[in-house]
Protein backbone atom coordinates (compact mmCIF):
# COMPACT_ATOMS: atom_id res chain seq x y z
CA UNK A 1 0.00 0.00 0.00
CA UNK A 2 1.51 3.49 -0.68
CA UNK A 3 0.70 6.40 1.40
CA UNK A 4 1.33 9.97 0.80
CA UNK A 5 2.11 12.27 3.39
CA UNK A 6 3.38 16.18 3.42
CA UNK A 7 4.77 17.90 6.97
CA UNK A 8 7.69 20.25 8.21
CA UNK A 9 8.95 20.12 11.52
CA UNK A 10 5.99 21.48 13.43
CA UNK A 11 3.61 18.37 12.16
CA UNK A 12 6.21 15.71 12.35
CA UNK A 13 4.85 14.36 15.59
CA UNK A 14 1.09 13.99 14.47
CA UNK A 15 2.18 12.70 10.93
CA UNK A 16 4.49 9.69 12.87
CA UNK A 17 1.19 8.90 14.85
CA UNK A 18 -1.43 8.73 12.06
CA UNK A 19 1.42 6.07 9.97
CA UNK A 20 1.78 4.30 13.41
CA UNK A 21 -2.47 3.73 13.70
CA UNK A 22 -2.49 3.01 9.52
CA UNK A 23 0.33 0.20 10.09
CA UNK A 24 -1.34 -1.34 13.18
CA UNK A 25 -4.49 -1.80 10.69
CA UNK A 26 -3.21 -2.99 7.35
CA UNK A 27 -1.50 -6.62 7.09
CA UNK A 28 0.32 -5.58 3.69
CA UNK A 29 3.77 -3.72 3.27
CA UNK A 30 3.15 0.09 3.55
CA UNK A 31 5.42 2.52 1.61
CA UNK A 32 5.03 5.87 2.65
CA UNK A 33 6.17 8.73 0.04
CA UNK A 34 7.15 11.48 2.38
CA UNK A 35 7.00 15.14 1.15
CA UNK A 36 9.71 16.81 2.96
CA UNK A 37 8.68 20.21 4.15
CA UNK A 38 12.52 21.10 5.60
CA UNK A 39 12.96 18.34 7.79
CA UNK A 40 16.42 17.69 9.02
CA UNK A 41 18.11 14.61 9.13
CA UNK A 42 17.66 14.23 13.01
CA UNK A 43 14.12 14.32 12.21
CA UNK A 44 14.21 11.97 9.05
CA UNK A 45 16.02 9.23 11.10
CA UNK A 46 13.80 9.74 14.17
CA UNK A 47 10.75 9.20 11.50
CA UNK A 48 12.28 6.19 9.67
CA UNK A 49 13.53 4.42 12.73
CA UNK A 50 10.45 4.65 14.57
CA UNK A 51 8.30 3.49 11.89
CA UNK A 52 10.60 1.67 10.08
CA UNK A 53 12.50 -0.60 12.75
CA UNK A 54 9.17 -1.17 15.06
CA UNK A 55 6.42 -1.89 12.13
CA UNK A 56 8.05 -2.50 9.29
CA UNK A 57 6.89 0.77 6.71
CA UNK A 58 9.44 1.75 4.15
CA UNK A 59 10.03 5.51 4.24
CA UNK A 60 11.26 7.47 1.17
CA UNK A 61 11.89 11.57 1.44
CA UNK A 62 11.00 13.48 -1.22
CA UNK A 63 13.09 16.61 -1.77
CA UNK A 64 10.94 19.70 -3.52
CA UNK A 65 13.53 21.90 -4.29
CA UNK A 66 13.70 25.53 -3.48
CA UNK A 67 12.20 26.57 -6.95
CA UNK A 68 8.96 24.69 -6.52
CA UNK A 69 9.01 25.76 -2.79
CA UNK A 70 8.93 29.10 -3.98
CA UNK A 71 6.05 28.27 -6.29
CA UNK A 72 3.97 26.54 -4.05
CA UNK A 73 4.21 29.25 -1.15
CA UNK A 74 -0.01 29.97 -1.74
CA UNK A 75 -2.09 31.94 0.41
CA UNK A 76 -2.50 30.62 3.90
CA UNK A 77 -6.44 30.98 5.03
CA UNK A 78 -6.57 28.42 7.25
CA UNK A 79 -3.60 29.18 10.57
CA UNK A 80 -3.65 25.59 11.69
CA UNK A 81 -2.47 24.82 8.22
CA UNK A 82 0.97 24.85 7.34
CA UNK A 83 2.43 25.42 3.36
CA UNK A 84 3.44 22.25 3.31
CA UNK A 85 -0.53 20.70 2.80
CA UNK A 86 -0.14 22.62 -1.16
CA UNK A 87 3.06 20.34 -1.86
CA UNK A 88 0.56 17.45 -2.75
CA UNK A 89 -0.49 19.46 -5.71
CA UNK A 90 3.00 18.20 -7.09
CA UNK A 91 3.09 15.03 -6.34
CA UNK A 92 2.28 13.47 -9.33
CA UNK A 93 4.99 15.09 -10.78
CA UNK A 94 7.46 14.19 -7.65
CA UNK A 95 6.31 10.92 -7.57
CA UNK A 96 8.31 7.72 -9.86
CA UNK A 97 5.96 7.21 -12.84
CA UNK A 98 5.81 3.73 -12.56
CA UNK A 99 3.70 4.31 -9.34
CA UNK A 100 -0.36 4.13 -10.53
CA UNK A 101 -2.14 4.93 -7.44
CA UNK A 102 -1.34 6.41 -3.84
CA UNK A 103 -3.55 7.13 -0.75
CA UNK A 104 -3.00 10.53 0.23
CA UNK A 105 -3.61 10.98 4.30
CA UNK A 106 -3.47 14.10 6.19
CA UNK A 107 -1.74 14.19 9.17
CA UNK A 108 -4.44 15.02 11.70
CA UNK A 109 -6.07 11.35 11.30
CA UNK A 110 -6.15 8.56 13.13
CA UNK A 111 -6.78 4.69 11.29
CA UNK A 112 -9.00 2.59 13.45
CA UNK A 113 -10.41 0.34 10.82
CA UNK A 114 -8.70 -1.10 7.48
CA UNK A 115 -8.36 1.31 4.86
CA UNK A 116 -7.54 -1.46 2.05
CA UNK A 117 -11.27 -1.66 0.66
CA UNK A 118 -11.09 2.17 -0.21
CA UNK A 119 -7.04 1.65 -1.74
CA UNK A 120 -8.38 -1.17 -4.00
CA UNK A 121 -11.61 0.40 -5.57
CA UNK A 122 -11.29 0.83 -9.43
CA UNK A 123 -9.46 4.37 -10.42
CA UNK A 124 -10.40 3.46 -14.15
CA UNK A 125 -10.92 6.91 -16.00
CA UNK A 126 -11.16 8.72 -12.74
CA UNK A 127 -8.19 11.79 -11.05
CA UNK A 128 -9.06 10.53 -7.99
CA UNK A 129 -11.78 9.23 -5.48
CA UNK A 130 -12.02 11.06 -2.13
CA UNK A 131 -15.14 11.83 0.44
CA UNK A 132 -17.44 14.42 0.62
CA UNK A 133 -16.95 17.46 2.91
CA UNK A 134 -19.87 16.55 5.59
CA UNK A 135 -21.76 19.70 6.49
CA UNK A 136 -20.03 21.49 3.74
CA UNK A 137 -23.21 24.24 2.31
CA UNK A 138 -22.60 26.01 -1.13
CA UNK A 139 -19.09 25.05 -1.84
CA UNK A 140 -19.40 24.15 -5.46
CA UNK A 141 -21.24 26.85 -5.99
CA UNK A 142 -18.75 29.26 -4.87
CA UNK A 143 -16.51 27.62 -6.62
CA UNK A 144 -18.98 27.38 -9.96
CA UNK A 145 -18.36 23.31 -10.18
CA UNK A 146 -20.23 21.84 -13.07
CA UNK A 147 -23.52 21.23 -11.62
CA UNK A 148 -24.26 17.69 -10.01
CA UNK A 149 -20.66 17.83 -8.74
CA UNK A 150 -19.73 17.44 -4.83
CA UNK A 151 -17.22 19.26 -2.98
CA UNK A 152 -14.71 16.90 -1.46
CA UNK A 153 -12.49 16.84 1.47
CA UNK A 154 -9.12 16.27 0.43
CA UNK A 155 -7.92 14.36 3.89
CA UNK A 156 -8.43 11.01 2.11
CA UNK A 157 -7.83 10.77 -0.81
CA UNK A 158 -6.96 7.96 -3.39
CA UNK A 159 -4.53 9.55 -6.41
CA UNK A 160 -4.74 8.14 -9.99
CA UNK A 161 -1.23 9.87 -10.77
CA UNK A 162 -1.37 8.71 -14.51
CA UNK A 163 -4.67 10.45 -15.09
CA UNK A 164 -3.46 13.49 -13.08
CA UNK A 165 -0.45 13.83 -15.33
CA UNK A 166 -2.29 13.60 -18.35
CA UNK A 167 -4.54 16.67 -16.86
CA UNK A 168 -1.81 19.16 -17.19
CA UNK A 169 2.32 19.47 -16.50
CA UNK A 170 3.62 20.95 -13.64
CA UNK A 171 4.23 24.17 -15.38
CA UNK A 172 0.74 24.44 -16.32
CA UNK A 173 -0.48 23.44 -12.47
CA UNK A 174 1.52 25.92 -10.85
CA UNK A 175 0.08 28.66 -13.56
CA UNK A 176 -3.62 27.68 -12.66
CA UNK A 177 -2.67 27.56 -8.97
CA UNK A 178 -1.12 31.00 -9.34
CA UNK A 179 -4.52 32.24 -11.41
CA UNK A 180 -6.49 31.17 -8.65
CA UNK A 181 -4.90 31.94 -5.66
CA UNK A 182 -7.23 34.63 -4.57
CA UNK A 183 -10.56 32.47 -3.93
CA UNK A 184 -9.33 29.91 -2.35
CA UNK A 185 -10.59 29.81 1.46
CA UNK A 186 -9.65 26.66 1.91
CA UNK A 187 -6.29 26.30 0.32
CA UNK A 188 -4.95 23.42 -1.27
CA UNK A 189 -8.26 21.60 -0.95
CA UNK A 190 -10.10 24.18 -3.24
CA UNK A 191 -7.61 23.76 -5.64
CA UNK A 192 -7.87 20.33 -5.94
CA UNK A 193 -11.99 20.01 -6.31
CA UNK A 194 -11.01 23.32 -9.36
CA UNK A 195 -8.45 21.23 -11.06
CA UNK A 196 -10.18 17.38 -10.83
CA UNK A 197 -13.69 18.89 -11.21
CA UNK A 198 -14.89 16.47 -13.54
CA UNK A 199 -13.70 12.65 -13.33
CA UNK A 200 -13.50 11.87 -10.19
CA UNK A 201 -15.54 9.96 -7.47
CA UNK A 202 -16.49 11.45 -4.15
CA UNK A 203 -18.44 8.50 -1.61
CA UNK A 204 -21.07 9.58 0.40
CA UNK A 205 -20.86 9.07 4.57
CA UNK A 206 -17.89 9.00 6.86
CA UNK A 207 -17.21 5.56 7.07
CA UNK A 208 -13.22 6.65 5.48
CA UNK A 209 -13.43 10.35 6.42
CA UNK A 210 -15.00 10.90 9.43
CA UNK A 211 -14.49 14.40 10.45
CA UNK A 212 -14.53 15.22 14.14
CA UNK A 213 -15.48 18.46 13.49
CA UNK A 214 -18.59 18.19 11.95
CA UNK A 215 -19.91 14.57 12.95
CA UNK A 216 -21.12 13.18 16.63
CA UNK A 217 -18.70 10.88 18.47
CA UNK A 218 -21.30 8.03 17.86
CA UNK A 219 -20.19 8.03 14.34
CA UNK A 220 -16.57 7.46 14.49
CA UNK A 221 -17.97 3.95 16.11
CA UNK A 222 -17.78 1.75 13.00
CA UNK A 223 -15.48 4.50 11.00
CA UNK A 224 -12.12 3.27 9.36
CA UNK A 225 -10.99 7.03 9.62
CA UNK A 226 -10.85 9.16 12.19
CA UNK A 227 -9.94 12.97 10.55
CA UNK A 228 -9.43 15.95 13.13
CA UNK A 229 -10.66 18.57 11.11
CA UNK A 230 -10.60 22.06 12.03
CA UNK A 231 -9.43 24.10 14.89
CA UNK A 232 -10.08 20.90 17.24
CA UNK A 233 -6.86 18.98 17.58
CA UNK A 234 -6.79 16.52 20.48
CA UNK A 235 -3.12 17.58 21.16
CA UNK A 236 -4.17 20.67 22.03
CA UNK A 237 -5.12 21.22 26.12
CA UNK A 238 -8.49 22.76 24.92
CA UNK A 239 -9.85 20.39 22.85
CA UNK A 240 -10.46 16.77 24.99
CA UNK A 241 -13.82 15.25 23.50
CA UNK A 242 -15.73 12.68 22.12
CA UNK A 243 -13.24 11.60 19.47
CA UNK A 244 -9.60 12.61 21.13
CA UNK A 245 -9.21 9.37 23.06
CA UNK A 246 -8.56 7.59 19.42
CA UNK A 247 -5.68 9.70 19.24
CA UNK A 248 -4.32 9.26 22.82
CA UNK A 249 -4.85 5.49 22.53
CA UNK A 250 -2.18 5.61 19.58
CA UNK A 251 0.35 8.06 21.48
CA UNK A 252 0.00 5.53 24.52
CA UNK A 253 1.05 2.54 22.32
CA UNK A 254 3.89 4.74 21.19
CA UNK A 255 5.26 5.83 24.24
CA UNK A 256 3.55 8.94 25.61
CA UNK A 257 5.47 11.92 27.14
CA UNK A 258 5.43 13.52 30.06
CA UNK A 259 4.11 16.81 28.19
CA UNK A 260 1.84 15.19 26.60
CA UNK A 261 0.14 12.75 29.41
CA UNK A 262 -0.26 16.62 31.70
CA UNK A 263 -1.58 18.28 28.06
CA UNK A 264 -3.98 15.38 28.18
CA UNK A 265 -4.67 16.14 31.71
CA UNK A 266 -5.27 19.31 31.90
CA UNK A 267 -7.29 19.06 28.91
CA UNK A 268 -9.93 16.72 30.51
CA UNK A 269 -10.25 18.94 33.57
CA UNK A 270 -11.18 21.88 31.17
CA UNK A 271 -13.19 20.28 29.42
CA UNK A 272 -15.16 19.23 32.76
CA UNK A 273 -15.26 22.49 33.73
CA UNK A 274 -16.51 23.74 30.58
CA UNK A 275 -13.11 26.25 29.83
CA UNK A 276 -12.60 25.00 26.41
CA UNK A 277 -16.35 25.81 24.90
CA UNK A 278 -15.48 29.41 26.71
CA UNK A 279 -12.55 29.39 24.90
CA UNK A 280 -13.56 28.61 21.94
CA UNK A 281 -16.58 30.95 21.48
CA UNK A 282 -14.07 33.77 22.73
CA UNK A 283 -11.42 32.90 19.59
CA UNK A 284 -14.12 32.27 16.65
CA UNK A 285 -14.38 36.12 15.52
CA UNK A 286 -10.74 36.44 16.17
CA UNK A 287 -9.98 33.26 13.66
CA UNK A 288 -12.22 34.31 11.46
CA UNK A 289 -10.94 37.53 11.26
CA UNK A 290 -7.52 36.32 10.78
CA UNK A 291 -8.53 33.95 7.77
CA UNK A 292 -10.17 37.10 5.87
CA UNK A 293 -7.03 39.49 6.53
CA UNK A 294 -4.97 36.40 5.24
CA UNK A 295 -6.87 36.21 2.01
Amino acid sequence: MDILVSSDRGYLRQTATMVYSLAKRVEEEIKVWFLDGGLSAKDKDAFTSLLGDKLGVTVTFISLGDDLLASLALPRNISHISVATYFRLAAPYLLPEHLERVLWLDSDIIVKGDPTPFYNQDLDGLYLIACENTGGKGDEARLGLPEGSVYFNAGVMLMNLPMMRSRCDLEELLAFCKENKDRIPLQDQDLLNLLYSDKRKVLRGGKYNCMSNKSRPEAAVDAAVVHFAGWQKPWKIRWQDGFSHYWWEIREEMGITCAERMTRALGNVWKALGINKLIFLVEMPFNWLGARVRR
